[in-house]
């Protein structure tokens, strides 16, 4: 996201020609907002670019008793690389430690600070100079004011596999990514068997294709305001034409410190 302004960022000028997946925003880190806001300053000049939200109860309910028992008893291993790079110096979808972690004076302030937000581990990777963080999280939670279970979670959108098909990315491996996420067994072990993946993958493929079946598409027109519980539904976006420009701002903790210091 570019063109900061205060709390409020414009993410209407990412890639048109990506849809994004629905998620939950920033499910990767220790601190999560609780309400986004999605104003639309200019909706698509050439149409598309409607919201999509998913009812993350109506998800977890849905899955199969053996997927909501896998889901319950995982936990979800995020990997995040921030690079360094001048972020106004950049059209590439990439994220700098520089503006992640309050404009550093260098890679290793930066891993400092990212384990002093929570993050489980965060390191400085000598070859090219990137932050490297990881940290594990449940994929169901419990919603703060219904109680009921809700799938919280990037393992569609920030999988490595959901990346293939964009070519700035397709030549880097999984570990490369500049966000991953995989599961792993919930006392932490690194070790994950071959039946691990091949559940993890059949558990993708069906929260897919149960994902398509509960999205709902939002139109958010110009000069309107879209609010988001982000921990009930998961919220994506379709691809679109022309130019846009959807400002959005986050409010509310559910996980960690104020919205207000997110890193986003």
């Amino acid at each position: 996201s570019r063109g900061a302004r205060g709390v409020v960022y414009d993410v209407g000028a990412s890639n048109g020609s990506l849809t994004l997946a629905p998620h939950n925003e920033l499910a990767y880190g220790p601190r999560t907002p609780r309400f986004i806001a999605f104003g639309a300053e200019r909706a698509a000049t050439g149409g598309g670019g409607e919201t999509t939200l998913v009812d993350g109860h109506a998800l977890f309910d849905g899955l199969d008793a053996t997927w909501r028992d896998a889901a319950s008893s995982r936990e979800v291993r995020y990997r995040l690389r921030f690079d360094d790079v001048d972020p106004a110096a950049t059209r590439k979808k990439q994220t700098s430690w520089r503006d992640a972690f309050g404009a550093p004076a260098d890679a290793e302030t930066a891993s400092r600070r990212a384990k002093g937000m929570g993050y489980d581990t965060a390191a400085v990777d000598g070859r090219d100079n990137s932050v490297r963080v990881a940290h594990d999280l449940p994929a169901v939670v419990a919603h703060p004011t219904t109680g009921r279970p809700a799938l919280f979670e990037q393992l569609l959108g920030a999988h490595g596999s959901a990346l293939d098909a964009e070519p700035d990315e397709a030549p880097l491996d999984m570990r490369d990514r500049l966000h991953h996420s995989s599961w792993v067994l919930t006392d932490g072990d690194d070790m994950i068997d071959s039946s691990e993946i091949e559940l993890e993958d059949d558990f993708r493929a069906a929260l897919k294709a149960l994902t398509e079946e509960l999205t709902v598409e939002v139109p958010v027109p110009t000069g309107s305001v879209l609010l988001v519980d982000n921990v009930w539904h998961k919220h994506g976006r379709l691809k679109f034409r022309g130019d846009r420009s959807m400002l959005v701002t986050m409010r509310g903790a559910f996980r960690g410190d104020a919205a207000a210091t997110i890193v986003v």
